[in-house]
């Protein structure tokens, strides 16, 4: 049974500074009872009150942030009383840190000069701790196994090893590792695209199975825990989802984008072509390479969407000249790198995606029909 002096009863009467059986001293060098004292009047000023030792207590502390998270000074004020005095390596320093961290505006986290709050700089040391050689940096995940990340402290496990039990640390490392994990670049859509495979892979019922599934082929401790911690992957969760609505609307911009690609590479090169279309030619690798239908459809949305005929014939390879040969080789050679896996090596093709102004959504081959539509 819990302690009488902790009851509405006695807590009604402090609040009302009405006489009770015990010493207010005494009461209020108390952090249970000051924080049943706040959870009934719901009064920030309460906070007053406390003794040091109170706001020395990190349970209460915790307990006054996550209150009253919307009022950044008196947060402010809780973390900088806690923190006065201990050392920076202090595993609960680190931890009301982070948590003030999560409630603080951007603009002002952002912040780098002398008004910057102490307990602001904390988040600082927090990063230097993630970015440690001997963590993360030297750290290859393609080379470790998961029986080798098991055996050793890499990657979460270091944390794990660290700071378990405290979850506001290992809830924030595991979001800065999640970040690294499930790192999109400018392609969201190919990222999926490509961890997927198939969209018939994920359903409703096992997209959290899925997505720890896959975390653990990078990170199985962190895969572990988030199979007990499924909120730290409820965004990823809804970009997945978000992927899947829009897995075909993908693959056909996709899809226009990389034959755009192709048809300006062909054209690049400048192969002595005089007997066929070049859509005939790309085409025919296209079958060589299982892009035939796809090739078409590319083709047909053209048609429809610009009103104009292309040509393309079915060919026969026996009757190819060397040139034509050539030609053809270029061909599957480019289309089975590009189509490999979705989305678009920038860095590769960087020089014929901005000549095409592709990154403004304006594919290369559009604008060359235009251009000829133009000029009739």
């Amino acid at each position: 049974m819990e302690d009488y002096k902790y009851s509405n009863h006695i807590i009604r009467r402090y609040v009302n500074a009405e006489d009770i059986d015990y010493d207010v001293s005494e009461l209020e060098d108390d952090p249970k009872f000051m924080r049943k004292v706040i959870e009934y009047t719901k009064d920030k000023n309460m906070y007053n009150l406390c003794s040091d030792k109170v706001k020395k207590d990190y349970f209460f502390t915790r307990f006054m942030i996550e209150t009253f998270s919307k009022d950044f000074n008196l947060i402010m004020e809780v973390a900088n009383n806690f923190i006065d005095g201990r050392k920076n390596t202090d595993i609960d320093v680190l931890a009301i840190s982070i948590l003030v961290c999560n409630f603080v505006p951007k603009d002002i986290l952002d912040k780098s000069d002398e008004t910057t709050n102490f307990a602001l700089k904390k988040i600082v040391e927090a990063n230097v701790l993630y970015l440690m050689e001997d963590v993360f940096s030297n750290i290859k995940f393609e080379d470790l196994d998961s029986k080798s990340l098991r055996d050793t402290k890499n990657g979460f496990n270091y944390f794990m090893h660290e700071y378990n039990g405290n979850d506001i640390i290992l809830n924030y490392f595991a979001k800065k590792e999640l970040v690294k994990i499930f790192n999109y670049g400018d392609d969201m859509y190919a990222f999926y695209h490509n961890i997927i495979g198939d969209k018939n892979n994920v359903t409703d019922d096992n997209i959290n199975t899925f997505l720890i599934n896959y975390i653990a082929t990078k990170d199985p401790y962190l895969s572990d825990y988030i199979t007990t911690n499924l909120h730290l992957i409820k965004e990823y969760k809804k970009d997945l989802n978000y992927s899947l609505c829009n897995w075909d609307k993908y693959n056909e911009e996709s899809d226009t984008e990389k034959f755009d690609l192709i048809y300006k590479l062909f054209n690049e090169e400048n192969y002595i072509l005089s007997l066929h279309t070049n859509d005939s030619y790309i085409y025919h690798a296209a079958k060589k390479v299982g892009l035939g239908d796809r090739y078409k459809d590319y083709i047909k949305r053209l048609e429809d969407l610009y009103g104009y005929q292309f040509e393309i014939e079915e060919l026969n390879e026996k009757n190819f000249i060397f040139e034509e040969k050539r030609a053809i080789s270029f061909l599957v050679k480019n289309l089975g790198e590009l189509f490999e896996k979705a989305g678009i090596d920038e860095e590769k093709y960087d020089g014929y995606i901005k000549s095409m102004e592709m990154k403004n959504k304006k594919p290369g081959r559009v604008i060359t029909l235009i251009n000829k539509k133009c000029h009739k």
